[in-house]
């Protein structure tokens, strides 16, 4: 490799680390501040669980979410996202 391609690239690796602590370095997502509240713990720490639907089960996951969070003495708070915002580490 070129001399001056390796010492961009080098040059170049060590900005976007540079970047990715700065990033790290600022105020937390209000998504995750919000879930950290609500758990209690930070979040980051605590194992994560997916599962994914077809397109068409998602209206019968709607109606079963509805029903769960009708019951009685229970509360929630809907909090939306739109876009691509909302991908916060």
């Amino acid at each position: 490799m070129d001399e001056h391609v390796s010492e961009f690239a080098n040059s170049f690796q060590r900005f976007m680390e540079s970047m990715s602590r700065a990033a790290g370095d600022e105020k937390k997502s209000p998504v995750r501040e919000l879930v950290d509240s609500h758990l209690g713990v930070d979040s980051s720490l605590t194992p994560v669980v997916a599962d994914s639907f077809p397109p068409y089960d998602h209206v019968n996951l709607q109606v079963a979410m509805s029903a769960y969070l009708g019951g009685e003495e229970r509360t929630h708070e809907l909090v939306g996202l739109t876009g691509q915002q909302r991908h916060y580490s």
